[in-house]
């Protein structure tokens, strides 16, 4: 039943517009970013390519960032529009395990998320042919891929932050059954990181606060900001020292919310969340449905013919809500 649940799932997840909506959005903003006249200030010297192993393991290191905010959206939709649409009772009703059901919705959340991030790798990768079309095609700022430090990046950062991120959301929702907790610990998390920036800033860097970072900002620049030009160019991260305890620490997180939260999951509880509908919601509903019934009488004769922006605004539409759900 758990490989039933988790391909179901993930085949919804796959065909939501949400996702490749997000995934679009990602592509644009790696580009944006690296194009942009900001990115000459991070990554200095003008002998630096933009698309270099520094911009990688910057770039990547945004994950972070990324999975927090949409994560509250996309790793908890599994559970939480079961609870919204009332189909939990019905999901009991079937021979299924409370930690099949968990581990089901969880493994689809999580791949779901690792399609919606492949929109920085394929935004990278990108630069090297889009680059030149707003630089020229004498432009020196930009070389080719370099294909094994962008891989580097995206397992240290990329592939622990939709992991770490993901599983903690995830745990909030099976165990509050609402969005508002994943939503207050992404306030926590942005919090923590802006006070540890401004201390960054205002003191010597700690090695503290390279551990504890959330996102990784300070754990990142602890190491490539003494780069010389040539070595942002080609050098490797090591994946030592904070970076490494860094990774631990959040990853180890990450693996004890989610061990936590499937201990405790209890399927029924999920029912019996799902069934407490008020009466004043109950006899909203049946109003609703006797006027949609009226209006579908009225206008069923009425073809309808939409525009291509009236379609656009629909299809984000639809996108948006999902992403809610």
């Amino acid at each position: 039943m758990l490989k039933q649940i988790f391909l179901f799932e993930l085949k919804a997840r796959l065909t939501s517009k949400a996702t490749w909506i997000a995934f679009g959005i990602l592509i644009l903003f790696a580009l944006r970013d690296i194009m942009s006249a900001y990115w000459d200030e991070l990554i200095g010297s003008g002998r630096v390519y933009r698309n270099s192993a520094f911009s990688a393991y910057l770039l990547f290191m945004f994950s972070s960032f990324w999975v927090a905010i949409m994560g509250a959206g996309f790793a908890t939709a599994p559970l939480l529009k079961d609870l919204q649409t009332n189909c939990a009772s019905i999901i009991y009703s079937k021979p299924i395990k409370d930690y099949e059901y968990f581990l089901g919705k969880y493994f689809a959340s999580l791949i779901g998320m690792f399609v919606v991030l492949l929109g920085t790798p394929v935004g990278f990768v990108l630069v090297e042919y889009i680059g030149p079309l707003f630089l020229g095609p004498d432009q020196v700022e930009i070389t080719t891929t370099p294909w094994p430090q962008m891989l580097h990046a995206y397992l240290i950062w990329t592939v622990t932050a939709v992991l770490v991120f993901t599983s903690i959301h995830f745990a909030l929702a099976a165990t509050t059954g609402k969005l508002l907790a994943s939503y207050l610990v992404v306030v926590f998390l942005m919090l923590l990181w802006m006070l540890m920036e401004v201390y960054v800033r205002n003191s010597a860097t700690d090695t503290w606060v390279q551990i504890v970072d959330p996102i990784g900002l300070s754990t990142v620049e602890s190491q490539i900001s003494y780069w010389s030009a040539e070595e942002r160019n080609t050098n490797f991260m090591s994946f030592s020292g904070t970076v490494l305890w860094n990774r631990l620490l959040y990853v180890g997180i990450s693996v004890a919310v989610i061990l936590l939260a499937l201990w405790r999951f209890d399927l029924r509880a999920l029912a019996r969340k799902s069934r407490k509908v008020t009466k004043a919601t109950i006899s909203q509903e049946d109003g609703v449905a006797s006027t949609q019934v009226v209006l579908h009488r009225i206008t069923q004769r009425v073809s309808q013919h939409f525009g291509f922006m009236t379609q656009l605004r629909l299809v984000l539409s639809q996108g948006w809500h999902e992403w809610l759900l």
